[in-house]
């Protein structure tokens, strides 16, 4: 969540922001969860990391109250403007496998994961990458081949057939010519008999 001073009225003191769940009450300069840097200036923004968020989790009716506490060091009184944006979250705290990042110049939200850990919420071991990698690597290799070896029998098949046209009992020109039971009648007699009729 980022919490910003879209407009102040007071040139010399700029305020600073200050953020607390309401578990903690309204923050002061000595109670806070967080409060924005120093040294002071124009358009203050004060940014409450999601790992923050989920620390404090919603009350029995499922939402959660929190304090922004506009600190001024001026005695005049002091007229603002905030804006509060969601930016994002890391999903489950990055698992306690990594840290939660905000880029400064696009805010966008990510997870930098420890060593051995991936995933956008570094809930993904090496070990299990590894397992699921072997378990695809081994079906792909049976699917592969299987086809392999249906061409290879086809291949075979075309082979014998051209090779060895008798191997099965009859010629091509036999096994044409026996589409029906009257030719094959007719061509059985013509050739028998070594001539014609």
């Amino acid at each position: 969540m980022l919490v910003t001073v879209i407009e102040d009225d007071n040139e010399n003191y700029y305020p600073r922001l200050a953020i607390s769940p309401s578990s903690m009450g309204a923050p002061t300069l000595d109670n806070f969860l967080l409060i924005s840097a120093l040294p002071l200036k124009q358009n203050t923004q004060l940014r409450v990391p999601a790992g923050d968020l989920e620390e404090f989790p919603p009350g029995p009716n499922g939402t959660m109250m929190w304090y922004v506490g506009i600190i001024s060091f001026s005695n005049d009184p002091i007229r603002l403007s905030i804006e509060l944006t969601y930016e994002g979250y890391c999903p489950n705290d990055c698992s306690k496998n990594g840290q939660c990042i905000v880029n400064n110049s696009t805010y966008a939200v990510y997870c930098v994961c420890n060593l051995g850990w991936n995933g956008a919420g570094c809930d993904v071991s090496d070990a299990m990458m590894e397992s699921s990698s072997n378990d695809n690597v081994d079906t792909g290799l049976a699917v592969g081949l299987t086809f392999l070896f249906l061409a290879l029998g086809i291949v075979v098949g075309i082979l014998v057939k051209r090779t060895y046209p008798n191997l099965f009992g009859r010629t091509e020109s036999q096994f044409v010519a026996s589409g029906g039971g009257a030719g094959k009648a007719t061509y059985s007699a013509m050739h028998e008999g070594g001539g014609g009729v």
